[in-house]
C-alpha cells in the first residue's frame, strides 16, 4: 500500500515506455523515439512517434509512446487523445490496462476527477490486480469529492448572494414606489391649491340679488306685525266708558 503522495507521483507513469519495437523497419521512428526519450528529450521524441503514426495510424506503441511524450511535456489534452486512443486499438488486457492506467494519470493532471476514476476502474476491469492503479483510484476518487463539495459550497454561496439581491431589490423597488407615490401627493396638493387661488374671492358686505330680497321681504312682514299690533292696541285704548246717569 502506498502512503504518500510523492510515491504517487512517481506512480503516475509507471507503466510509460513499457512497448518497444523490435525488428521492423517501419518502426524505426518508434524506436529513434524511445532513445530521445530515454534521455528525456520528449520533444524530439514526439516528433518521432507523430512520424511513425503517420506511416501507420494503428500503431499501438505509436500512440502509446506519443501520450507518454505528450505527459511529460505536461501536454495533458493531447496526452488523453493517445491513451484514449491506444486502449482501443487492442484486445490485449494488459496493454489496454495500462492505457487506461495512464489516461485516468492524465485526467488527475487535467482535474477531470470524475473522468479520471472511470478511467482507473477501466484499468482494473482489464488488470484487477494492478495495485498502482488501485492506489491511483482511491487518490481520484478523494480529489472528486473534495471538488464536489467545493463546488456545493460555491453553489450555497451563489444562492445565499443572489437572495440578498433579490431582497435589495425589493427594497430598492419598494424606496421607489414611496418615492413616487410621495411625489403623486404632492403634485395632487400643488393642484388643488392652484385650483382654490383660481376661485373668485367673495367680496365682504356684498350681497346677492336673492339675499336682499328675502331679508325685504321679512322686513315688510315684521312691520306689518308691528302695525296690526298697534292698531288692535289703539282701539282698546279709546273704548267709551258708559256711565250710568242718576
Amino acid at each position: 500500500m502506498k502512503t504518500s503522495a510523492k510515491v504517487f507521483v512517481l506512480a503516475l507513469l509507471g507503466f510509460s515506455m513499457s512497448f518497444y519495437c523490435h525488428g521492423q523497419e517501419d518502426k524505426k521512428s518508434i524506436r529513434k523515439g524511445n532513445q530521445f526519450y530515454e534521455d528525456a528529450n520528449y520533444e524530439e521524441a514526439e516528433q518521432n512517434y507523430r512520424q511513425a503514426l503517420d506511416e501507420n495510424s494503428n500503431s499501438f506503441e505509436g500512440a502509446f509512446n506519443l501520450g507518454d511524450a505528450a505527459y511529460r511535456q505536461e501536454k495533458y489534452e493531447d496526452a488523453i487523445a493517445q491513451f484514449d486512443l491506444s486502449s482501443k486499438q487492442l484486445e490485449d488486457n494488459d496493454k489496454v490496462s495500462k492505457s487506461y492506467h495512464n489516461l485516468g494519470n492524465s485526467y488527475l493532471k487535467s482535474k477531470d476527477y470524475e473522468k479520471s476514476v472511470e478511467a482507473f476502474k477501466n484499468a482494473l476491469r482489464n488488470d484487477p490486480s494492478d495495485s498502482d492503479s488501485k492506489y491511483n483510484l482511491a487518490y481520484a476518487q478523494q480529489k472528486l469529492k473534495e471538488q464536489q463539495k467545493q463546488e456545493q459550497q460555491k453553489d450555497e454561496k451563489n444562492e445565499n448572494k443572489d437572495d440578498k439581491e433579490d431582497q435589495k431589490e425589493k427594497q430598492e423597488e419598494k424606496n421607489d414606489q414611496q418615492k413616487q407615490e410621495k411625489e403623486q401627493n404632492k403634485e395632487d396638493n400643488q393642484k388643488n391649491k392652484e385650483k382654490q387661488d383660481q376661485q373668485p374671492e367673495k367680496k365682504p358686505g356684498k350681497m346677492s340679488k336673492e339675499d336682499a330680497q328675502r331679508i325685504l321681504d321679512a322686513l315688510k312682514n315684521e312691520e306689518q306685525n308691528i302695525q296690526e299690533k298697534l292698531k288692535k292696541k289703539k282701539l282698546k285704548a279709546t273704548k267709551i266708558k258708559i256711565e250710568k246717569d242718576w
